[in-house]
């Protein structure tokens, strides 16, 4: 393959990655929109876990709209996209002791929606 084509490639290669970040982040826009649908009517909003990651159980997902307002969520009513998503963000910033603590997390509340569904 000549060099021309190899950059060409390159190229397209950090086209695919950009068009799946940016697939993401629809994805996850759509899934905080569908849990509050006027998250957006005052611009830009962020969402962020809250609690304690040792007690599990009080463990919430807060969404923050443009005006300041939240709506708090409990952990097995988000969608997984959304958990793993948050989780994710909490492990690049969270000290190396917590991110096994946050794996825990995640496991705990699928097994409390596998119970919710049964009840």
């Amino acid at each position: 393959m000549n060099k021309k084509a190899r950059e060409l490639m390159d190229q397209l290669d950090q086209k695919y990655v950009e068009l799946d970040k940016t697939r993401k982040q629809l994805d996850a826009s759509l899934t905080i929109q569908m849990l509050w649908p006027d998250a957006f009517k005052h611009g830009k909003c962020t969402s962020y876990l809250q609690g304690n990651l040792f007690k599990t159980e009080s463990m919430r997902f807060v969404i923050k709209d443009g005006n300041g307002g939240t709506k708090e969520f409990e952990l097995t009513d988000i969608p997984n996209s959304l958990l793993e998503r948050a989780i994710e963000f909490q492990k690049r910033k969270a000290n190396p002791y917590h991110v096994k603590d946050l794996d825990k997390l995640y496991k705990s509340v699928q097994l409390r929606k596998r119970i919710k569904r049964k009840e």
